[in-house]
């Protein structure tokens, strides 16, 4: 079985317990303002542009089918309107101007990777499967998974939760730790910033902690758009309904990934907000505690 992946990222700290292997799968079914892998959206191959990198070699204008290449005045020029992605121009760039997001992996060839790092897992760290929303290919995921499982690696699955229930269904007794994403309580807002109804979100949230399943909530602050005193509770108090509450770490919103928007050719939707600093982080946990909840300030 194959899938498509657009990055497999070695010694993580930051995506779940101890070291890790993340394996970045390509789709996602929700379009935040805010998403930092905005190159993740579609299932199909994205083509990154980095004209500043060019270093006018002409490799990229030979080996276009489409001629979408030139080089003009000792500048470069691409037309993104009539490529294909082929992908050859990106084999043939050594400099890194021209790369394709979004290659398809076996599931040997991703198992293989995952495993090179096995001696520094210890017993907490593993692999994630993040994106875009890992749970997209949930039957690619799901065999890589029982690979895994037969050397013991610790799995995480980093989500946002707008996938079928079923795609849960199929990795449960694999999947050591969900970090679930929860952008936003208000419906209006969350279909305001990621163009979904949170409906679905939420009911899976439900039906994983009915499970028992050992979760952790991320909660991404984003100043003036989701992290007011009335979203706060709101999230606190939902997130205490649960059958069995889960921890929850809060994450500050960075605007590190508007440079991925121009090099993907989309318009860049980033919030233009500071990031939330120590005392806000503080403050915002201050009132999740109040639910009781253990809350985690990244």
């Amino acid at each position: 079985m194959n899938g498509r992946i657009f990055d497999i990222a070695r010694f993580s700290l930051h995506d779940g317990p101890g070291i890790r292997t993340v394996v970045f799968l390509k789709g996602c079914t929700l379009r935040c303002i805010w998403c930092h892998n905005p190159e993740s959206y579609s299932a199909e191959p994205t083509l990154l542009y980095e004209p500043e990198k060019c270093m006018l070699d002409g490799n990229c204008v030979a080996v276009c089918p489409e001629k979408c290449f030139s080089i003009k005045a000792m500048q470069h020029f691409f037309d993104r309107s009539c490529c294909t992605l082929c992908g050859k121009c990106a084999d043939k760039c050594y400099p890194g101007v021209l790369k394709v997001a979004g290659r398809i992996h076996t599931v040997e060839e991703v198992v293989g990777t995952v495993l090179k790092d096995i001696d520094y897992y210890g017993d907490n760290g593993g692999v994630t499967f993040s994106g875009g929303e890992p749970l997209v290919q949930a039957d690619f995921i799901h065999r890589i998974m029982l690979a895994l499982k037969e050397k013991n690696i610790h799995i995480a699955i980093e989500t946002c939760g707008n996938v079928p229930w079923a795609n849960f269904k199929k990795v449960l007794s694999a999947t050591d730790l969900f970090l679930y994403d929860l952008k936003c309580i208000d419906d209006e807002k969350h279909e305001k910033f990621t163009g979904s109804s949170n409906a679905l979100i939420l009911d899976n949230l439900r039906n994983l902690s009915a499970e028992n399943c050992n979760i952790e909530v991320r909660m991404l602050q984003v100043p003036t758009l989701n992290s007011s005193e009335k979203d706060i509770h709101a999230a606190g108090e939902f997130i205490a309904s649960l059958p069995n509450p889960p921890p929850v770490r809060l994450l500050p919103y960075y605007s590190m990934a508007k440079n991925k928007y121009a090099a993907c050719g989309f318009v860049d939707t980033m919030p233009a907000v500071p990031t939330p600093d120590a005392d806000q982080l503080s403050a915002t946990a201050a009132i999740l505690e109040q639910y009781q909840l253990n809350v985690i300030k990244q």
